[in-house]
Parts: C-alpha cells; structure tokens; sequence
C-alpha cells in the first residue's frame, strides 16, 4: 500500500508554544532558563483511489523541553532536558500488556550538559561534557559535520544531530585564525528509523 505523509503543520497541529523564558543576574551569575511545550500529528492519507482506509494516524509524538544556562565571568554552564511520550503503546501481545513501558512509551533527550571555560590562556576556550558540534556547512543534509551521531528516525527531521560526550579546546593564536580541536572518547551509533531493515532485506 502506498501511502504519503502529511505532517502536523498541515493538519493545523504543531501546537508549539513557548511556555517560559526567564533570565537572573545577581553578583555576577547570570542564570537563563527556557523550554517550551508541544505536539506533533501525522496523518497518512491513501496513495490510491481504490484502497479502503481513508486516513491513517502515522504520528502523535508530545514533548516538554528544558534548558538551563548558568554565567559567572568566563565560565558556562549548560545543561537541557527532553520529555518524549510517543502517544501510541507498542504492546503487540497479551504478555506486553502488563508492562508499562509498552503500554505508555516514553524517552528523555539530552544534547547539552558541558562547562565551558573561555580565556584559560591568552586565546585558549576550553568546553567538556555532552554537547552538538556542527562542522561545516550545508542546507540539509553535511556529509563533513560527522562528530555527533544522527537523528534519522523523523524524516522532517532528518540528519538532526544528537549530543554526544566531547572535548572541545578553541585557540586563536591570531586576530583571523582559530585552531579547533576535539576529542570523542566515546562512540555513540544514529538512531535509525524502523524501517531501517528493510534496506537489509533481501526484497525477492
């Protein structure tokens, strides 16, 4: 059955709302929080006149999203925090039933917890932790920007990269020149779709 996505910005469904935006100073600590809300709907529409089912949920993804930013003098930070309730169970038997994590599927994200510290030395910053480094530039898809595993599982969202745990040393020995060194202690694969599979599969 062939079938294409619409998604939620057609349906008139992302409700996207920025819930709170606050921001304190007090002796020299600078404290930022932010996050936001929202909801994501998909519908399947049928790819055929002749094909029964008139529509189809494909998608009803709900998040609240986090981020905390703490400055004082040269030294940040940061830190966020993604709640994901799939909005579908995954329970496919009478076994699965009786466990909560497929009758309510749920996740937390996290693409920034680091301390960053500028000006150790004369042009030196250093940052240590979870963070997203973006190398290169591109439109959609970088092939050069490989440092951070990928998000391949929403293909609106596709090749959104995810935090890994890195350090990042930014030296600029001149006015127009910065040396930027990172190091990846630990792997972390992409998260492919569900259908990744089938590109595994013999289709004869």
């Amino acid at each position: 059955m062939n079938r294409f996505s619409v998604s939620s910005s057609v349906f008139s469904v992302p409700l996207w709302c920025m819930f709170f935006f606050s921001s304190l100073s007090h002796a020299g600590l600078q404290l930022k929080l932010a996050g936001h809300v929202s909801t994501d709907v998909r519908v399947d529409l049928p790819g055929k006149p002749n094909e029964t089912a008139a529509w189809m949920l494909d998608r009803n993804d709900n998040a609240a999203y986090i981020k905390a930013t703490a400055t004082y003098k040269t030294a940040t930070l940061e830190a966020d925090l993604k709640f994901r309730y799939r909005g579908f169970q995954l329970s496919t038997s009478l076994l699965s039933l009786s466990d909560k994590s497929q009758l309510d599927p749920f996740r937390f994200d996290s693409n920034s917890a680091f301390i960053e510290i500028r000006d150790v030395a004369k042009g030196l910053d250093f940052r240590i932790g979870r963070q997203v480094i973006n190398w290169g530039t591109a439109d959609t898809f970088n092939p050069t920007s490989n440092l951070n595993p990928k998000d391949f599982e929403d293909p609106l969202l596709f090749a959104e990269s995810m935090g890994n745990q890195m350090l990042r040393a930014d030296w600029t020995p001149l006015k127009d020149l910065t040396l930027t060194f990172v190091w990846v202690p630990v792997f972390r694969g992409s998260l492919l779709p569900t259908t990744a599979s089938a590109a595994f599969t013999d289709a004869n």
